[in-house]
C-alpha cells in the first residue's frame, strides 16, 4: 500500500522547491510558498552578482543575514545578537539614515561614530545538524 503525504494532491504548491521545504524539511504549507519566492528572488539577485560580490556573501548563513536585515530594518532581528552587538547594528542604521551627499558630511564631520561604515562580520555560530 502506498503512503501518500498529508495532502495528496500537492494543492499547497506549484513549485518543486516548495514541495522539498513541506516534504523534506517538514515547514508548515502555510509557509511553503512565501519562502520559495523570497528564495528564488535572493537567488535571482545573487545570479546577477560578479564573482568578487559573491564571495562577500558567501559565507554568510541564512539566520545571520536574515538576523541583521531585520535589526538593520527596525524589524524583528529574533534575539540573535548580545546587547553590544545591537549597539553596533544601532550604530549602523544610523549611518544608513543619511542619503549619500549628507553622509559624507556626516563622516567628515564626526557626527556618526567611527564603525558606523564598518560591515558587520559576526558569524552566529552553527549548531551541527545529526
Amino acid at each position: 500500500m502506498v503512503k501518500f503525504n498529508k495532502n495528496e494532491m500537492d494543492e499547497y504548491t506549484s513549485t518543486l522547491f516548495s514541495r522539498y521545504l513541506y516534504r523534506n524539511l517538514g515547514i508548515t504549507v502555510t509557509r511553503c510558498e512565501p519562502i520559495r519566492d523570497a528564495v528564488d528572488r535572493l537567488h535571482t539577485a545573487f545570479a546577477y552578482c560578479d564573482s568578487h560580490n559573491r564571495r562577500k556573501l558567501e559565507d554568510i548563513t541564512v539566520k545571520e543575514l536574515v538576523a541583521v536585515f531585520g535589526a538593520l530594518e527596525d524589524m524583528n532581528d529574533f534575539d540573535y545578537f548580545t546587547g553590544e552587538e545591537k549597539d553596533h547594528l544601532l550604530r549602523i542604521q544610523d549611518g544608513l539614515r543619511y542619503k549619500n551627499k549628507k553622509y559624507a558630511i556626516a563622516i567628515e564631520n564626526g557626527l556618526l561614530s567611527a564603525d558606523s561604515d564598518k560591515p558587520f562580520n559576526r558569524i552566529i555560530p552553527l549548531k551541527k545538524v545529526k
